[in-house]
């Protein structure tokens, strides 16, 4: 199931939160820094798929 927007978003803070505050061990930090880079590519998507959709409204409105 693909995550939404808020849902990455959130796993992301989440993963923040446990970096800023918990020691980990140097394989966690591996996977948990993967995990964040697969979370912030989906929100990129998301949020470059928003862009768009606007534009394309902008746009049509002011034809």
């Amino acid at each position: 199931m693909k995550k939404t927007y808020t849902e990455a978003y959130a796993e992301l803070q989440a993963l923040v939160r446990l970096l800023e505050n918990a020691e980990i061990s140097v394989d966690e930090l591996s996977e948990k820094i993967k995990t964040a880079t697969e979370l912030i590519k989906i929100c990129e998507e998301k949020l470059t798929a928003a862009e768009q959709e606007v534009g394309k409204v902008i746009q049509s409105l002011s034809e």
